[in-house]
């Protein structure tokens, strides 16, 4: 894990200082709950407008790299702290993805066989 070894949590914003607090605490568990806490402050920072920030965190694994890094950087947190919760969020979308793969080639396969069989 990277170690952002220059950022002294003293020189942070008071917005981003509060927003690392909720990270650490545990109440930042999904992305979403980032919507109460500086948002346009924070859309900013990322370049984004509020409308794009707001869909980006109901879909939290939309967000780049980049976004990630810089709110980490700016908070003072690891990033892997971030991606841990994007992580867990995207779970049942991956499984889901995952699980109409298999049925689409379980369709295929199936659907080659009958062809051979007929």
């Amino acid at each position: 894990m990277a170690e952002w070894s220059d950022v002294n949590a003293e020189k942070i914003e008071p917005a981003f200082a509060a927003i690392r607090s909720l990270f650490l605490d545990g109440t930042i568990n999904r992305m979403y709950k980032l919507i109460d806490f500086n948002p346009t402050k924070v859309a900013r920072l990322l370049s984004m407008s509020y409308k794009t920030y707001h869909e980006k965190l109901e879909e939290p694994w939309k967000f780049s790299t980049y976004h990630i890094l810089i709110l980490a950087r700016i908070t003072g947190l690891d990033p892997e702290v971030i991606n841990k919760i994007i992580q867990e969020e995207a779970h049942s979308i991956l499984d889901k993805g995952i699980k109409d793969y298999r049925e689409k080639e379980r369709k295929l396969k199936e659907a080659s066989t009958n062809k051979k069989g007929s």
